[in-house]
C-alpha cells in the first residue's frame, strides 16, 4: 500500500514538473516574440523616419533652388583670394625708380649738384673705380683707373666734358680705351629728377671675360650757387 502511495506521488510529481517545464517554455517563447516584434516595430519607425527626413529635406533644397531662380540664376560661390594691400612706398613724382634715383629728389633742391644717392649706389659706384684700378709709376700713388673715362677724352674749355654727355642722345654711346680696360658710356633715359632735365646713363667697363658696370646721371641746372646760367651737370 506505501508503495502504491508513493509511486503515485512521484507520478503526480513528474507531471507538474514536466507541466511547470511546459509553462517556462511558452513563457520564454512569448517573451523572446515580444522583444523581436517591438525590435522590429522601433527599426521600421526608425526607417519610416528617415524616408520622412530625406523627403523633407529634398524639398527644402527644391524651395530653395526655385527661391533662386526667381531672383536670377546663381552659380556655386567661388572662393577668391583676398588682394594684399602692396607695401611698396609711393614713388616720388612721375619718374621714381629711375636709376639711380636720388634720395632727396623731392627736397626741394635748388641745383643739380645737390642732389644725393643712396650708399648703395655710391658702392657700387666706388666697386665700379676699384675694378678699373691699375698700376701706374707716372701716377701720384703709383696708380691710376680706367674708369676716369674724362681722361681718355682730349676736351677743352669748362664743362667740355658734362656737355659731351648731356648732348648725347637715348642710346647714343661713346667709348674709350684705358690700360687695361675698355669702356663705354650710353644714354639709357631721359627721365626728369627733382624738376630738372636729366639723362640716366650706363656706365661699363671691359677687361678680358670679365665686365663692371654701374649708373650715372646728368641734369641740366646751375653747376654752382654763383652760376648765372645753366648747363648740363655731371652729378652722378
Amino acid at each position: 500500500m506505501k508503495r502504491t502511495a508513493f509511486a503515485v506521488v512521484l507520478a503526480l510529481t513528474a507531471t507538474s514538473s514536466a507541466q511547470a517545464q511546459s509553462i517556462f517554455e511558452q513563457m520564454a517563447r512569448r517573451a523572446v516574440e515580444g522583444a523581436a516584434a517591438r525590435a522590429g516595430s522601433a527599426l521600421e519607425r526608425r526607417v519610416t523616419g528617415a524616408m520622412e527626413r530625406g523627403r523633407q529635406g529634398e524639398g527644402a533644397a527644391a524651395r530653395g533652388m526655385e527661391g533662386k531662380g526667381a531672383q536670377g540664376e546663381e552659380g556655386p560661390e567661388v572662393m577668391r583670394p583676398r588682394g594684399r594691400a602692396s607695401t611698396a612706398p609711393a614713388p616720388r613724382g612721375a619718374a621714381a625708380g629711375a636709376a639711380p634715383w636720388p634720395v632727396n629728389a623731392g627736397a626741394g633742391v635748388s641745383r643739380p649738384g645737390k642732389l644725393e644717392f643712396s650708399a648703395a649706389d655710391e658702392a657700387r659706384k666706388a666697386a665700379f673705380d676699384a675694378f678699373g684700378r691699375v698700376q701706374c709709376t707716372a701716377c701720384e700713388g703709383g696708380r691710376s683707373y680706367d674708369s676716369w673715362a674724362q681722361q681718355r677724352f682730349n676736351l677743352r674749355g669748362q664743362g667740355a666734358w658734362e656737355r659731351k654727355l648731356g648732348e648725347l642722345g637715348r642710346v647714343e654711346a661713346i667709348t674709350w680705351q684705358g690700360v687695361e680696360a675698355h669702356g663705354r658710356i650710353t644714354v639709357v633715359g631721359e627721365t626728369p629728377v627733382g624738376g630738372f632735365r636729366c639723362k640716366q646713363l650706363k656706365w661699363e667697363l671691359f677687361k678680358g671675360t670679365a665686365t663692371a658696370q654701374r649708373d650715372g646721371l646728368v641734369c641740366f641746372g646751375l653747376s654752382s650757387d654763383y652760376s648765372a646760367s645753366e648747363s648740363w651737370v655731371e652729378v652722378f
